[in-house]
């Protein structure tokens, strides 16, 4: 049943950006990370730090926590369609206005068809304080980028308040330029 549920969500994505947010022609990837942006983890499936795993993905899709966020969470996005080459980096700033809610960012893009990953974009979320969150690892003493994956998810429990950056880093584009989208949620203004 986790097909045609998940077909159901993507409409009413879709219907969302077009009629609540003006935005005429959302793209898949902007579909894509608005759904694994609001996914909720099971307990119980897999390590509790694992920010995806082959038992549930990102999670169960919850249309509310991102369609309907409660206050004072809320939903910002971005569709970015002139995409990135090799080396290009891309910022969005991002403003946080209450440390008691978490902020997840979502980075999501149509790759180029392939056996593997083609196109590689990263995703970092940089604090206040200069401290960077990669995506799909978070933060550690060593960095880790993602290059196997074209969704990448980075998830601040406790965020400060302040001006965070988000950015997306062309890593290795060879076939572009990549266009993408970024979808934030939490305590933002």
């Amino acid at each position: 049943m986790a097909t045609p549920l998940t077909s159901g969500a993507v409409a009413l994505v879709r219907q969302f950006y077009r009629t609540v947010k003006n935005l005429a022609a959302p793209s898949a990837a902007l579909l894509k990370a608005t759904l694994v942006c609001g996914a909720a983890r099971l307990s119980g499936y897999a390590p509790a730090s694992a920010v995806a795993d082959n038992h549930q993905g990102f999670g169960r899709v919850n249309l509310d926590a991102v369609l309907a966020p409660v206050a004072p969470s809320v939903l910002a996005f971005e569709d970015v369609s002139a995409g990135l080459r090799t080396g290009d980096i891309h910022e969005w700033p991002l403003q946080v206005v209450s440390k008691a809610v978490p902020v997840r960012v979502t980075l999501a893009y149509t790759d180029f068809p392939g056996p593997n990953l083609v196109n590689n974009l990263n995703l970092m979320l940089v604090s206040p304080s200069g401290k960077r969150y990669a995506g799909n690892y978070g933060s550690s003493a060593a960095l880790q980028l993602d290059a196997t994956n074209n969704v990448e998810v980075v998830t601040v429990k406790k965020p400060a308040k302040g001006n965070w950056k988000v950015q997306v880093i062309a890593s290795n584009v060879s076939q572009g330029p990549q266009d993408f989208a970024l979808v934030a949620l939490g305590g933002l203004a």
